[in-house]
């Protein structure tokens, strides 16, 4: 059998198998679904409250997620900061080094040949923003979507990792559907009659988050 056959029949398959370099066991399982329960970074004290366990317990249970390769991080609700997020997709490759960085959050190309751009944009200016990039690459973006509040990344282990085979189980179909299904919005003609305040300080506070 040809490598492009191995390939097609890997991919036709639902569930994808991930192996970890070492596995997980159930009360490390359910202390990561503890953590990403909360809506802020608690302390330490708080999480061992919660989970009726003593403080260096916390420490060391998270000392062994690092050293199994796993790491949490905090995200920042833009809404909250009067912002909102623009993800645009280019029919063109363009050069990072030809984008404005400020307020950029992630850049990829996308194959066969295009771009794809998530920026952090004050509410009511990405009319503003975007003609005002559309202006400096020379081209428009195919496709807009502007994300009013931010989409959390929580997988839930409980629902992908098998204690038995000690693997990841992903069925990509059902991740692609969870992922059309995110709440977004497509670019309004209008600005919205809210008028949100900033300057040149809460751009730079943005930028550092």
């Amino acid at each position: 059998m040809s490598r492009q056959s191995d390939d097609e029949t890997l991919w036709s398959q639902e569930v994808h198998l991930l192996q970890p370099s070492r596995h997980l066991n159930p009360s490390l399982i359910d202390f990561i679904d503890h953590l990403q329960s909360f809506e802020y970074v608690p302390e330490i004290s708080e999480v061992a409250d919660l989970m009726d366990l003593h403080t260096s317990t916390v420490w060391k249970m998270m000392k062994t997620l690092k050293q199994r390769g796993l790491e949490l991080q905090g995200l920042i609700d833009v809404s909250r900061l009067g912002m909102v997020e623009v993800v645009l997709i280019f029919d063109k490759f363009l050069e990072i080094f030809e984008l404005p960085k400020c307020l950029l959050r992630e850049y990829a190309p996308v194959l066969p040949w295009g771009s794809y751009l998530r920026y952090v944009v004050p509410r009511n200016a990405v009319e503003t923003f975007l003609t005002s990039l559309y202006v400096k690459l020379g081209v428009e973006a195919r496709e807009v979507y502007v994300l009013p509040t931010t989409i959390y990344s929580k997988p839930s282990l409980k629902e992908y990792y098998d204690i038995t085979t000690r693997r990841l189980l992903l069925s990509w179909d059902k991740l692609l559907a969870r992922i059309k299904s995110s709440p977004r919005e497509s670019l309004p003609r209008e600005s919205p009659g809210e008028k949100i305040r900033y300057d040149e300080i809460d751009l730079h506070i943005v930028r550092e988050l």
